[in-house]
C-alpha cells in the first residue's frame, strides 16, 4: 500500500477559489447595499432638516406642515437606512460562508460547507431568474451549479476523520 496523497484535481481547486470569489462577491454587493441606502436618503433629501426650508416664511399652519413633513420624511429615511443596512449586513454575512468553505475545499478538509451554499445559490438563482434580475440569477447559479457538481463527482479527495 502507498502511502502518498492521492493527487489534487484542478476541478476541486477552481471550486476553492469560485467559492471564495463568491463569497468575495456577496461582501462587495452587501457593503454596496449599505451605501445605496445612504445615497437614496440623501438623493431623496429626506436627511435631517429636510423640510426647513418650507418653515422659513408663512403663517402657523404652514409651520405645522412643515413640521409634520419633516417628521415623516426623518421616519422614511430611518426606515429606508435601516432596511438597506439589515439586508446588506444579510448579504455580508452570507458571504463569509463561502469564503471558509472555500479554504476547506483548498485544504480538502471538508466539502459540506460548499456543498450546502452550492444548493443555496442555485435556489437564490432561480428565485432571482424567476423574478428577472438577471446579473444576480448568473452570479448564484455560476457558482452554484458547478460546484454541486464538481464536489459531488470528486468526493474521494477530501481526507475523512
Amino acid at each position: 500500500m502507498s502511502s502518498s496523497p492521492a493527487p489534487k484535481s484542478g476541478a476541486v481547486t477552481f471550486v476553492g477559489i469560485l467559492s471564495i470569489i463568491y463569497g468575495a462577491l456577496n461582501i462587495l454587493l452587501g457593503v454596496g447595499m449599505i451605501f445605496l441606502g445612504s445615497f437614496i436618503v440623501s438623493f431623496l433629501g429626506l436627511g435631517v432638516g429636510a423640510a426647513q426650508g418650507a418653515a422659513a416664511g408663512g403663517d402657523a399652519q404652514a409651520q405645522a406642515a412643515a413640521k409634520a413633513t419633516a417628521e415623516g420624511a426623518s421616519w422614511l429615511a430611518g426606515f429606508i437606512i435601516q432596511w438597506f443596512t439589515i439586508c446588506g449586513g444579510i448579504s455580508i454575512a452570507y458571504g463569509i460562508f463561502p469564503i471558509l468553505g472555500g479554504t476547506h475545499i483548498l485544504n480538502r478538509t471538508g466539502k459540506t460547507m460548499t456543498l450546502v451554499f452550492s444548493i443555496f445559490g442555485i435556489l437564490f438563482g432561480a428565485v432571482y431568474l424567476f423574478i428577472a434580475l438577471i446579473p444576480l440569477a448568473i452570479l448564484h447559479l455560476g457558482f452554484g451549479i458547478p460546484a454541486l457538481v464538481i464536489l459531488l463527482m470528486n468526493g474521494g479527495e477530501f481526507r475523512t476523520a
